[in-house]
C-alpha cells in the first residue's frame, strides 16, 4: 500500500508533508471501502447459515478496517 519516497519514517512518525510520497491514502480507502461491504454482504450471501468460513471473512474484513482505521 505505501509507496516509499524519501524518508519512509514520516509515515509511521505521521510528518508527512506535501513533497513527501510515502503513501497512497486513496488505497487505504479502497481498504476500508471494500471491508465495509463485505461486512454488510458476507452474512446476506450465507443466509442464516453459522460456518467458520463465514465467521473467517467476517473477522479479516472487520481485522482489515480496524487496523487501517486505528493506525
Amino acid at each position: 500500500m505505501t509507496r516509499h519516497a524519501g524518508d519512509p519514517g514520516a509515515l509511521q512518525q505521521n510528518t508527512l508533508t506535501p513533497i513527501i510520497n510515502s503513501a497512497r491514502w486513496d488505497n487505504f480507502y479502497t481498504v476500508i471501502s471494500r471491508s465495509n461491504y463485505a461486512i454488510k454482504y458476507i452474512p446476506q450471501a450465507f443466509g442464516t447459515e453459522d460456518s467458520e468460513l463465514k465467521k473467517q471473512l467476517l473477522g479479516q474484513a472487520h481485522a482489515l478496517r480496524h487496523s487501517l482505521i486505528f493506525t
